[in-house]
Order: structure tokens, then sequence, then C-alpha cells
């Protein structure tokens, strides 16, 4: 599932976007944000997330608040992991090929 996961961000091309947190509002899939402070938010986000968080977004399109809390971060961290595994792996793949392919009359020159 993984190795699908990221095959899907390569070939859409969403590694950038997932390396720097950009998303979609989750409700109506538009991407207009707005930054809001805590004092903006008061009374439409429960207490305790108040209490929390310091930083909360709102969707431009449907108002939609959301926050970077713990779901969030996670959600991030695992696709920023699952990214890095697919590019190790590639990686693992690509360059022993790349060292056997080289001319070994090149491979053993000094270039100092």
């Amino acid at each position: 599932v993984e190795a699908q996961f990221a095959e899907v961000l390569t070939v859409f091309g969403l590694e950038e976007l997932v390396d720097r947190g950009h998303s979609r509002c989750g409700i109506c899939n538009a991407r207009q944000w707005k930054t809001l402070p805590k004092e903006k938010v008061r009374g439409s986000v429960p207490d305790a997330v108040l209490e929390n968080e310091s930083e909360f977004y709102q969707c431009g399109c449907c108002k939609q608040i959301f926050w970077a809390g713990e779901k969030y971060t996670n959600s991030m961290d695992s696709l920023k992991a699952v990214m890095q595994r697919q590019d190790a792996a590639v990686e693992a793949q690509v360059l022993p090929k790349q060292r056997s392919e080289l001319d070994p009359t090149c491979a053993s020159k000094d270039t100092s």
C-alpha cells in the first residue's frame, strides 16, 4: 500500500506539496486559506483546542476552521515517512545500476 501511495504522489507531482504541508480543504476541496488568531475563533472551536493551539486556518470557501493538531501532525509525519522510504528504495535500486554501468577505465582514474 505504501508503494502505491508513494507512486500516486510521484505520478501527480505531489511530493513538494507534502514537504511544504500544502493542503486542500477536507470539506469542500478548496485551496483558499486564511490564518486566524485565537481571538477570532473563540466560541467556534472547543475550549481545550483553544487552550492548546495558537494558530487556526479557515477555508476561504466553506468557512470551516482547522488547526494543526495531533491528527494533522501524525498524518503529515506518515506521508513524509512514506516518501522517505520510497526515495531510499529508489536510490538503492538506481545507484548500484549506475555504478555497474560505469566504464571501469574511467572509474579507476584519479581526477585530482
